[in-house]
């Protein structure tokens, strides 16, 4: 699917803030890689989306449109004490997609479905083990990615667990 670039004029079937170039150069130009194809770093760039997309409800400020087909541009945000215009994209947005996208090209699964066992306590002489009761959970380290994302979250802007 080719990607189709919001750059804060509420673009019909938008599905990405970044195009091909400018993830090339950014992940280069850091001494990251890309995909090698142009449907690999497409690919990466919409999953990247998707990660965004799933923060909806974290973002601060409210959509200029309801009829908009990603959660930007907004209303009401506010980055380092200065109000962002409502018609554009902020650049830590675009580095938050182009930090995922190389993530998923390295390999890290930026949505667990792998769970942890809750080990409460282990014993090695005759083998014991103890696991806390409820759920399973999965941590994901993305500092890259919340380097960017702090600033344009409500509250704290850490998305690191994930309890599943």
């Amino acid at each position: 699917m080719p990607l189709i670039i919001e750059n804060g004029s509420i673009i019909a079937n938008a599905n990405s803030y970044v195009t091909d170039a400018e993830y090339t150069e950014y992940a280069t130009s850091r001494g990251d890689t890309v995909g090698e194809t142009l449907q690999s770093r497409e690919a990466q760039l919409l999953n990247a989306m998707d990660f965004l997309e799933s923060c909806r409800d974290k973002f601060k400020g409210t959509k200029v449109s309801g009829e908009q087909p990603l959660q930007w541009p907004r209303f009401d945000v506010w980055i380092d004490s200065y109000q962002t215009d409502s018609n554009s994209i902020p650049i830590e947005l675009k580095r938050a997609q182009m930090e995922l996208a190389i993530l998923i090209n390295n390999g890290v699964e930026i949505t667990p479905s792998a769970t942890n066992q809750n080990i409460q306590s282990e014993s090695i002489g005759d083998l014991s083990v103890s696991y806390f009761s409820g759920g399973t959970y999965k941590t994901v380290q993305m500092k890259s990615v919340d380097q960017f994302l702090d600033a344009l979250l409500q509250g704290s802007g850490k998305i690191r667990s994930i309890r599943i």
